[in-house]
């Protein structure tokens, strides 16, 4: 019996309808990628880049908002104590909420509640096209921009911080 890799085996295990749905789902949503990246970009001025730093005491779970690298580890060195053995900082980076949001299931949704009431005339109601689909995308995540405050973040250029370096680094020293 030979080994197979996680999606080998999903593929092996998926009946044709499975197979058939995620191919058009997949081609639905390079189609809508597609018509997002040919929407006009801001200009890089308008589109400046604010850099805040987070930190953690676990390598896993980052918290803060801070301006530079120092106040982030200053802010850690506060939270944690001072005797803190190891802190990692990194810089906050804000999730493209445009690339979270599936509109499908929401159509298929609005789809199926439409055919409770009128019957299967509806099964192909709403159809939006990938223009109007990345309206809705847009629409939806500017909502959640808006509405929903502290969105999470992903953290990239971590580094790792003895507890002493972290001192000497808020005190003017080498880190």
């Amino acid at each position: 019996m030979t080994n197979l890799s996680p999606l080998d085996q999903a593929l092996h295990d998926a009946d044709d309808k499975e197979i058939a749905d995620a191919l058009r789902y997949l081609g639905r949503a390079e189609r809508i990628a597609t018509a997002l990246n040919a929407q006009p970009q801001p200009s890089p001025q308008a589109n400046a880049e604010v850099v805040e730093w987070c930190y953690s005491n676990n390598e896993e779970t980052f918290t803060g908002r801070c301006a530079s690298r120092e106040d982030a580890i200053a802010e850690a060195l506060d939270y944690y104590g001072e005797e803190v053995e190891f802190i990692w900082i990194g810089v906050a980076e804000p999730l493209k909420i445009e690339r979270m949001i599936r509109v499908d299931p929401l159509l298929e949704c609005i789809s199926e509640a439409v055919g409770d009431e009128v019957g299967d005339i509806a099964e192909e109601w709403p159809k939006l096209s990938e223009k109007d689909e990345a309206d809705l995308i847009g629409t939806i995540a500017a909502f959640v921009r808006e509405r929903c405050k502290d969105p999470p973040y992903t953290v990239r250029n971590v580094e790792c911080l003895t507890g002493e370096a972290a001192l000497r680094a808020i005190e003017g020293g080498a880190s």
